[in-house]
């Protein structure tokens, strides 16, 4: 058994090629009896799921019927409590009607102080309501004349069915003043609700005016705390005018005599400013010159920046701007107008390219610009090539320099080691990372001098020259990195040897 999962399962290797480069990719026999135990899993797994989900969807169809009836029979009874609501509707609309007859008329005694046309309005009311009541007394007493009558003997019966037509007509005209006296209650209903709105929208208005009021005293005394702190910047701003004299007469180096201070502070300020005017002019010159050379060392610091491969904006993001770290509010400084401006645009100007020149210096003093030995030959160049084992065309990421056994190796430029020891076909390897994105390798060395996490200065030993590894010759491989991408070592070099040349 274990022959036949040996012979089937044996171990293979995969070549892959990928923008000049090779990879080889190594399949174990464990790693292939995993993937193949993994991809039965799965197929067991999705078989299992499929019938599964068949058995749950015949579930689910009969808990659909058993919803279906259950929803028949909620509508069947939401039908009748609907209607069961509609009667309970109507003998509470009923209820209400008659509670608001009550209401209305009980409200109709209520007497609220609004002014004098709401007083008007609501003695016209009364007298009315005192008159419905007379109308209402009278109906009473015909109505207790009615019965007094209708009990009289039955000799008088005869009389009182020849009064009967004139009772009838009584009854009618008293049935008529009830119902005039109805409908006035009715106006008035509507008279006393009409007054009600009037009354709140008076309330309303006069809180909006209330409002308005206060609005207008608080502005009022935002406006006289405004005025008296005008005041006291204008005393200041004449203290501080004086002191900018004084100020000035320093920066120009004039000396108030008692003939300078009696003139005027205009005439004052336009001598100390003339002569302002020329100490400025003189410091522009001096200015100019400086930021002339400034651009003279940027231009040629760019110019080798950009002979290894470099561009300069993409390492230039990595040094700390000076104005890190910096804040507060924007104060104008104080000055002549345009005279002030002008000199602090120089200075700006001069600022900008000094500071821009400081980043390039620190650019400088990580890039490798030097070979790691002191004496070799260019044995395989960067970029295309013919493998020294296969034969066949590939990529080289790197120099080859070749050398005597055992010469020392340094390092290109100050670092810290962030690899040191064998590394596949590099054999015994040291990496280091200048800082910036800049890493530089060291490959095939026969001798390891660092250890990972050293910090290492400039031209440092870090080993020997060697033949580990997939090496055909004692040589170096030497690889420079920006970014995790690689370049062209030799421009570095050559960059160098234009420095030095110099």
């Amino acid at each position: 058994m274990l022959r036949f999962l040996s012979t089937v399962f044996r171990e293979r290797e995969l070549i892959l090629r990928s923008q000049g480069r090779v990879y080889f990719l190594r399949l174990t026999s464990g790693l292939q009896v995993c993937a193949i135990l993994l991809v039965g899993g799965v197929v067991l797994w999705g078989t299992g799921m499929t019938v599964a989900s068949i058995v749950q969807g015949g579930v689910i169809g009969i808990k659909n019927d058993e919803i279906r009836e259950a929803r028949v029979g909620y509508e069947n009874l939401f039908k009748e409590a609907l209607g069961s609501l509609g009667q309970l509707e109507k003998i509470t609309q009923s209820i209400k009607s008659n509670q608001e007859v009550l209401v209305s008329k009980l409200e109709k005694g209520e007497v609220a102080e609004t002014g004098t046309p709401l007083k008007s309005k609501l003695s016209e009311l009364e007298d009315k309501a005192q008159k419905m009541n007379q109308a209402k007394s009278v109906l009473a007493k015909s109505l207790d004349k009615i019965k007094f009558e209708f009990a009289m003997a039955e000799d008088q019966r005869t009389q009182i069915i020849a009064t009967r037509a004139a009772l009838r007509d009584r009854v009618a005209e008293l049935e008529n003043q009830l119902t005039g006296t109805r409908n006035l209650a009715t106006k008035l209903d509507k008279e006393v609700a009409s007054l009600s709105t009037d009354l709140s929208r008076s309330r309303t208005k006069h809180k909006e005016e209330q409002d308005r009021r206060e609005q207008l005293v608080g502005k009022v005394e935002e406006l006289e705390e405004s005025l008296a702190k005008a005041k006291q910047y204008k005393q200041a701003a004449e203290k501080d005018l004086q002191t900018v004299l004084g100020q000035l007469a320093k920066a120009t180096g004039e000396i108030q005599d008692s003939a300078i201070k009696d003139k005027p502070l205009r005439d004052q300020t336009v001598a100390l400013l003339n002569r302002l005017s020329v100490l400025h002019s003189s410091h522009e010159n001096i200015l100019e010159q400086l930021s002339e050379r400034t651009v003279g060392n940027i231009e040629e610091a760019e110019k080798l920046i950009a002979m290894t491969g470099i561009k300069v904006a993409s390492i230039i993001k990595y040094v700390k701007s000076p104005t890190a770290n910096q804040g507060g509010p924007m104060v104008p400084a104080s000055g002549s107008g345009q005279l002030a401006d002008g000199l602090s645009g120089t200075v700006m100007n001069v600022d900008s390219k000094l500071g821009r020149w400081q980043a390039l210096r620190q650019v400088l003093g990580i890039i490798p610009l030097m070979s790691p030995l002191d004496f070799y030959h260019l044995a395989s160049p960067y970029g295309l090539r013919r493998d020294p084992f296969t034969k066949k065309r590939a990529m080289h990421y790197g120099v080859d320099l070749a050398g005597w056994v055992n010469a020392p190796v340094y390092s290109t430029a100050p670092g810290k080691v962030v690899f040191a020891g064998r590394k596949g076909r590099y054999g015994k390897m040291v990496e280091i990372d200048h800082g910036f994105g800049i890493r530089t390798r060291y490959a095939h060395l026969r001798r390891i001098s660092v250890k990972t996490g050293q910090q290492l200065v400039h031209r440092q030993k870090i080993g020997a020259l060697g033949n580990t590894g997939r090496s055909t010759g004692p040589h170096v491989h030497y690889e420079v990195r920006f970014e995790g991408k690689p370049l062209n070592p030799r421009k570095f070099i050559m960059a160098g040897r234009y420095v030095f040349k110099g």
